[in-house]
């Protein structure tokens, strides 16, 4: 309780001071006294501010808990041979990206995502699977996580695009015809399927995002941010600290 009084005093002050347009409250123009009135005669005339002071410290205190969660699984996050990539892997700033390949928003968004990467090179995207909505999920990102373990991750990408463009459902059909198109062997594919480990990525990834609060897709997570469904230009501007 008292790290939120005192926050919210820091918030009121700094609203004040760029909402007052008097002059400069200094030591050397006002006392202690005089100026403690001062602010308190202007937030009972302005009492707005209190909502915005408490606005904005919701808003720092929810990035604060969401940094100290984030912080022990964060490396493990962005530093994963296992993930799909939009834009340099070595980009400066990561958005990580939680997606369902039943996820209609997911896919409805790519454009935005490519067209935001390619117009700041420094960003770099990070999908994760996170099969949640229908059990097809969980079959099409076994098939494509499997299709990485066999051809690397060109073929990953690839795989990865057919089924988010496909509208048949995700069965062992669907996933044949579109190693066919690829010209990639299904039966290879579907060797892997079962793997342990992909079994794993897949936990792991719900895991993170039961731990996080993460229900839904796509979820967009940074060092300190959580955005949950649709995204444009701007809002990924803001989860990469960019609008500055």
């Amino acid at each position: 309780m008292k790290r939120a009084e005192t926050l919210l005093k820091a918030a009121c002050l700094s609203l004040l001071c760029i909402s007052m347009t008097t002059a400069p409250l200094t030591a050397q123009s006002l006392t202690e006294n005089e100026f403690n009135e001062k602010v308190r005669n202007y937030l009972l005339n302005n009492p707005e501010i209190i909502l915005e002071a408490m606005e904005l410290l919701g808003e720092q205190e929810a990035e604060r808990q969401m940094a100290e969660r984030v912080a022990p699984v964060y490396e493990e996050l962005v530093e994963n041979d296992t993930d799909l990539v939009i834009g340099h892997k070595d980009a400066k700033i990561k958005l990580i990206e939680f997606f369902d390949y039943r996820c209609a928003v997911c896919k409805s968004i790519v454009p935005t995502l490519e067209a935001f990467v390619k117009a700041n090179p420094n960003v770099a995207i990070i999908k994760k699977h996170l099969p949640i909505l229908t059990p097809s999920s969980e079959r099409a990102s076994r098939y494509v996580l499997a299709t990485n373990m066999i051809y690397g991750s060109e073929s990953y990408g690839q795989m990865h695009n057919a089924l988010y463009a496909t509208r048949r459902p995700f069965n062992e059909a669907t996933f044949e015809k579109a190693a066919n198109e690829l010209g990639l062997d299904h039966n290879k594919i579907m060797d892997k399927y079962d793997e342990d480990v992909i079994t794993q990525i897949i936990n792991t990834n719900r895991d993170i995002a039961i731990e996080l609060e993460i229900r839904g897709t796509p979820a967009f997570l940074t060092a300190s941010k959580l955005k949950i469904g649709n995204v444009d230009g701007k809002t990924l501007s803001e989860l990469a600290d960019m609008t500055n």
